[in-house]
């Protein structure tokens, strides 16, 4: 059952770039262009898909008429390696917000909630949406478990339009409840991504892609070679 509707996005800092900072994922890898430090998520370890396939983009990868692929995930990753002495990783939300919001990352790769969050804090940022990746979480509950019933009620209660509204309101990530209607200011209304307007840019996460182990293994490998040389 799908838990969250969220963006991994481009940010830029406006003290630094003022209005012409990066509007694209090509911007995002254009440290000429665009010089500073890059904050991109290190998955912890594991790969962020949505981080490869923004760099994939910006390699030249045309979601619109090309499905998602091993050699453009690769293309990805040399995009990444190629400015890898201009990234900062970040393992967690917390670190991502604390780089923008001290103005560490002149440009971010982070997720919506944390840009939004950041704002909040006083960060002068701006939100660039051109082709931002679009990811869902998901709810489950494992085959065989003991608690199920428990686990059913936990999660039908997490869909309560009530509850939907505080989340939303609280963290800027969008509800999953349609019938939900948070009440928000204008800058977290800015940051919703369930909006017409935002899915007509957006790029789909492909989770079938990424869910396989075998295919994805030795791009693991170099993610994990790449995280650890930046």
């Amino acid at each position: 059952m799908p838990s969250i509707a969220y963006a991994m996005m481009i940010t830029y800092n406006t003290d630094t770039f003022g209005d012409n900072g990066p509007q694209s994922w090509a911007d995002f890898y254009d440290t000429a262009k665009f010089p500073g430090t890059r904050a991109l998520n290190s998955g912890d370890g594991q790969i962020d898909g949505s981080i490869v396939q923004g760099a994939a983009i910006a390699a030249g990868w045309d979601p619109a008429s090309e499905p998602f692929s091993a050699e453009w995930a690769n293309k990805g990753l040399d995009k990444i390696e190629s400015i890898k002495g201009d990234i900062v990783f970040y393992a967690t939300g917390a670190q991502a917000q604390q780089m923008l919001e001290s103005g560490e990352a002149k440009v971010g790769g982070v997720w919506n909630g944390r840009a939004l969050a950041a704002e909040r804090n006083g960060a002068q940022i701006q939100a660039v949406w051109t082709d931002w990746i679009s990811i869902v979480d998901y709810f489950a509950i494992i085959k065989g478990s003991p608690n199920a019933e428990a686990a059913y009620y936990a999660i039908n209660y997490a869909y309560g339009a009530a509850q939907q509204n505080q989340w939303t309101e609280e963290s800027g990530y969008s509800p999953i409840n349609t019938q939900s209607a948070p009440d928000v200011d204008e800058l977290t209304s800015s940051y919703i991504t369930t909006t017409a307007e935002r899915e007509a840019t957006s790029v789909a996460l492909d989770l079938p892609f990424w869910a396989d182990a075998d295919g994805v293994a030795p791009l693991q490998d170099r993610w994990a070679g790449i995280v650890a040389g930046a």
